[in-house]
């Protein structure tokens, strides 16, 4: 492209005459102002396009270094986010294993305490079955068996769940 506008320039100013004084407008088929006028026009655009282009990299070059920064920042402060969680669940799982016994029941002491209850339900039962309905202790005991088989119940749902 620049190749051809210097040729035309030098072939301008080699040609250069007001054609129009010898009543002659035309150079072989083409107007000698018109060369002209599109040689300057070319010149012109390209120029523009030049700063255009310009622009458009300082442009380019201030947002990707802007939008570089910013993704920076950002991939900085989940760096900071997710090790601080990660320090977080790992100090709640040490807590947690360190501190089971305090948080969770064991089935063998469920059981155990199932034939506990079990146990005095059927004490109470056998102390109960020896009373007669009018002796004061039978109600007492009779309430207190059916206590006893209620833990039992409740703990048997407990281990099922």
């Amino acid at each position: 492209m620049d190749d051809n506008i210097v040729t035309v320039s030098k072939f301008l100013k080699k040609v250069d005459i007001d054609y129009e004084e010898y009543g002659e407008n035309i150079i072989g088929d083409i107007s000698y102002n018109a060369i002209k006028k599109l040689l300057s026009d070319v010149i012109y655009l390209k120029e523009e396009n030049d700063k255009l282009r310009n622009i458009k990299n300082k442009d380019y070059s201030v947002d990707v270094i802007r939008e570089n920064t910013q993704l920076r920042k950002e991939n900085f402060d989940l760096k900071n986010s997710l090790s601080w969680r990660i320090t977080y669940c790992q100090e709640l799982e040490k807590d947690l294993f360190e501190n089971c016994e305090n948080f969770v029941i064991s089935k063998d002491r469920i059981k155990e305490q199932i034939k506990k209850y079990a146990k005095l339900s059927d004490d109470c039962y056998s102390e109960w079955s020896k009373l007669s309905p009018f002796d004061d202790s039978y109600r007492g005991i009779r309430d207190k068996g059916m206590c006893y088989d209620a833990i039992v119940n409740a703990l048997q749902e407990l281990l099922k769940g």
